[in-house]
């Protein structure tokens, strides 16, 4: 009996995308490539549907996509909140001095 030929799809996939920065979850069941995680752009989301698809596509096996794109500019505003928020005086207190 011969090797299966999907052993070893994961951790290709998984070497490739990591050597491109980009850092989701794969996992192998039955004839299904589940991709889970979340990226910057659409562009690394479609990069890394499409190196799965392309390895997966040779084994027989078929992508489930679960890659979320993050929401970095609602992420940059409120870390800008956050860091405005340090950097303002409480005004406890402050009224009194004044």
């Amino acid at each position: 009996m011969g090797r299966d030929p999907r052993d070893g799809l994961v951790d290709r996939l998984s070497t490739i995308l990591e050597e491109a920065g980009i850092f989701i979850n794969a996992d192998l069941s039955e004839n299904t490539l589940s991709l889970v995680g979340e990226v910057d752009s659409s562009e690394d989301r479609q990069a890394a549907i499409d190196v799965a698809t392309a390895l997966s596509a040779t084994v027989g096996v078929i992508v489930d996509n679960r890659i979320s794109i993050l929401d970095l500019a609602a992420n940059e505003a409120s870390e800008e909140e956050e860091m405005l928020s340090l950097a303002e005086p409480p005004l406890d207190g402050l009224q009194d001095r004044v």
